[in-house]
């Protein structure tokens, strides 16, 4: 899969830009704040319909507009296709316009289209460009808490299994439902035999999708431990172990959940436990062997999207090469060979000395510079 074009008007820093990338490395270089991340950042948008970066849409909107406007022609297996992502808090034509009138409350509203044909919902998008992104915030796969790498999971399984979507949304708009219930009966003090009555419907609904929720997640770890396990050897020649610990609806925590007005068991509680010979790598790991953990993390997704996806994703290096090590950063240089990539940095001259090492220079199809509001292609390095 490759992008071929892409454009932004009103999304960050950029009014409005055009640009048009080439297969295989595509290297962005500039200072800090350039508008290097943004630029993957919209990529990411296009690819999987939300921020790589965790950015809200409204985060992304330019200083001072109230709609943003995103398009972009990619190629695969199947031919070019063009998406497109409007977002606007009035009303999503406004966004073609780039400059709509503000509106004080006006609800946000988001329109995706693929080949010019509306997407519903907008996590229909994740799969249609397979994609995988690196950023220094990847950190918190490790140190953060369960969240994070649940999401990591969801992410994958997101743009690998309709299914998965579907079981998964169904069991986010249940248990939302379920807590409002159980925060209003908290209020009200509701006994337990007509709690139990109410909250049986939305019992049954929840632990069913829970479990299909996590059945496929125990499936996809069981297939990206051992690659894991195999890249965490080659870079660090320690074991990585990745344990998946379910936590199951449990309706024996009514009385417990009755108190607090919220659901205390489920698949919202999963863990996925990464332990480095043996020890916790969230509390004992030093932070560059956290760093090796994502690292091999994200090697063995990407081979778990190319063979879900059935071809290779689209991968964004987001400024990842400065925060490794040379013997980390000589692990993830093999990776542009791997597809259409996408490499941002401030020091143009180290990257180049880590390619010619690598005898990799010859795999950068474009070098971008990026400052100003513009993305512009030079000639080498």
């Amino acid at each position: 899969m490759e992008f071929e074009q892409a454009e932004l008007r009103c999304f960050r820093l950029y009014s409005r830009l055009a640009v048009r990338f080439v297969p295989g490395v595509n290297v962005l270089t500039g200072p800090n704040a350039s508008g290097k991340s943004t630029l993957l950042e919209a990529l990411g948008v296009l690819a999987v319909g939300r921020s790589f970066r965790g950015a809200g849409d409204q985060e992304m909107l330019q200083a001072g507009q109230t709609a943003y406007y995103l398009e972009g022609r990619f190629a695969g297996r199947h031919g070019s296709h063009t998406a497109r992502v409007v977002y606007s808090q009035t009303e999503p034509g406004a966004a073609e316009r780039v400059s709509p009138p503000g509106e004080e409350g006006a609800p946000s509203r988001k329109a995706v289209t693929l080949d010019g044909n509306p997407v519903t919902r907008t996590a229909e998008m994740a799969g249609r460009i397979p994609l995988l992104s690196f950023s220094p915030d990847d950190l918190a796969l490790v140190k953060g808490g369960p969240v994070e790498r649940r999401r990591f999971l969801d992410a994958l399984l997101g743009q690998t299994n309709p299914a998965y979507r579907d079981h998964l949304s169904r069991y986010q708009r249940t248990l939302a439902q379920r807590n409002a219930l159980l925060s209003d009966m908290a209020a009200r003090r509701t006994g337990a035999e007509s709690a139990a009555t109410r909250l049986e419907p939305w019992d049954e609904s929840l632990e069913a999708e829970s479990a299909a929720v996590q059945g496929l997640r125990k499936e996809a770890l069981t297939s990206l431990s051992p690659i894991a396990a195999a890249a965490f050897v080659s870079i660090d020649t320690r074991v990585l172990d990745l344990e998946y610990r379910p936590d199951e609806f449990d309706r024996r925590r009514r009385g417990e959940e009755l108190r607090r007005g919220l659901t205390l068991s489920g698949a919202h509680r999963d863990e996925v436990l990464a332990t480095v010979d043996g020890r916790e790598a969230r509390r004992f790991a030093s932070q560059g062997q956290q760093r090796s953990v994502v690292l091999s993390l994200k090697l063995a997704a990407l081979d778990f999207l190319e063979e879900k996806a059935g071809e290779k994703p689209v991968l964004l290096l987001d400024d990842v090469l400065s925060e490794l090590d040379p013997r980390r950063s000589a692990s993830l240089l093999p990776l542009l060979l791997r597809g259409q990539t996408f490499v941002t940095t401030t020091d143009r001259e180290a990257l180049v000395r880590a390619l010619v090492s690598k005898d990799l220079l010859e795999a950068v199809g474009g070098w971008f510079s990026v400052g100003g509001g513009q993305v512009n292609l030079e000639t080498g390095p």
